[in-house]
């Protein structure tokens, strides 16, 4: 009788050991598949300064959408410029930009933003049309550029902001900023 209650019990314990072993393997597996999809997908949901959509971030890669939303940003807040404004810009500007890169932009922007405020100019962009090219992470934003030194209308132009960007580390980088007025020749930004 103790044999047969021994012999019960044991076979009911290697049974259950059995399906343990069974259950761990399956959980380790589960772990490790969950592991390897998650590495290298990560995206970050973040919200552009105007808030009217949500997008995602990843590594090295940005929706289209957020592009557009950086890119209209950027022309605004560099079309839309006083000598009230100019320094705060152009340190504004300057953190969207590579840290190797991020000298020569700061002598260029930081001269840019002198003549400005001795000039006396203020200017206003007036966005009309947006194109973004999302595998090149380049965008294009078109407008009318109106500028006054003083209280007197200097210029009234066509103005196109060509903007390349790169995310590195989940971080929307400026690699180059071209303006490009109808009927003149373009100014590039990028330090060069």
């Amino acid at each position: 009788m103790l044999y047969e209650n021994w012999q019960r019990t044991w076979k009911s314990a290697l049974a259950e050991n059995f399906y343990l072993k069974i259950i761990c393997g399956l959980l380790v597996v589960t772990v490790i598949i969950t592991l390897l999809t998650m590495y290298g997908q990560d995206k970050i949901i973040v919200v552009p300064p105007n808030i009217d959509r949500t997008v995602w971030v990843a590594a090295k890669d940005a929706a289209p959408e957020y592009l557009e939303m950086m890119g209209v940003f950027f022309a605004t807040f560099l079309g839309n410029i006083s000598p009230a404004t100019a320094e705060y810009n152009t340190d504004v500007l300057l953190k969207f930009i590579p840290s190797k890169e991020h000298e020569k932009w700061k002598t260029d922007l930081k001269a840019q933003a002198f003549h400005i405020v001795k000039n006396s100019i203020t200017q206003s962009f007036f966005l009309k049309n947006v194109e973004v090219y999302p595998k090149d992470k380049r965008v294009e934003v078109m407008g009318t550029l109106q500028r006054n030194v003083g209280t007197v209308r200097a210029s009234s132009d066509e103005v196109k902001y060509i903007m390349e960007f790169a995310v590195d580390d989940y971080k929307l980088r400026i690699v180059s900023l071209d303006v490009y007025y109808v009927d003149r020749q373009g100014r590039k930004l990028d330090g060069k």
